[in-house]
């Protein structure tokens, strides 16, 4: 339902015309217990292209592939990741509001293991399912990445471009 009533319609509005590569949390392959419908076919019957889960979900599998992509240099002032002002919280999160949570030990500094869900940590989420796709397609020699268009079923080939991820 939120795909529906909150991701599309901001979709819609802020992207019009956009082609999108969807992926996210493997998790989202599980079925509903109301429905028996799980989250990648309900990002389907909104949009009308397939998302696909991420290779996985370890937070060090989703780490390293942002920090792959914040440590690649394209030459100039380009980057492997270009974060707009319009994203407010990546920028948050990438100054410290994406953090562990400190664990209250004696005589120590103790974190989580997970980083502490707030606003900032959804984004980022988010973020790091997106870059494993952009890794993933670099390091097996892609300098594109294969889409499957609203009205055709057929895939076709779109250039990766930075500055479309973020």
């Amino acid at each position: 339902r939120l795909v529906r009533t909150v991701v599309k319609p901001f979709m819609s509005a802020m992207y019009p015309g956009a082609t999108l590569i969807l992926t996210g949390d493997p998790a989202g392959v599980k079925r509903s217990d109301t429905d028996e419908r799980n989250t990648f076919q309900e990002i389907y019957d909104a949009f009308k292209v397939e998302a696909t889960p991420a290779r996985s979900n370890a937070l060090t599998a989703r780490l390293g592939a942002v920090e792959s992509l914040l440590m690649r240099y394209l030459g100039g002032n380009d980057y492997g990741i270009l974060v707009s002002e319009d994203c407010p919280m990546i920028t948050k999160g990438f100054r410290g509001e994406y953090r562990f949570r400190r664990i209250q030990v004696v005589g120590q500094d103790r974190y989580t293991n997970q980083p502490e869900k707030n606003l900032a940590s959804h984004g980022h989420d988010a973020l790091q399912y997106v870059a494993m796709v952009v890794e993933d397609s670099l390091l097996s020699g892609a300098d594109s990445l294969w889409l499957r268009d609203d009205d055709d079923a057929s895939p076709k080939q779109m250039p990766i471009s930075w500055n479309a991820f973020i």
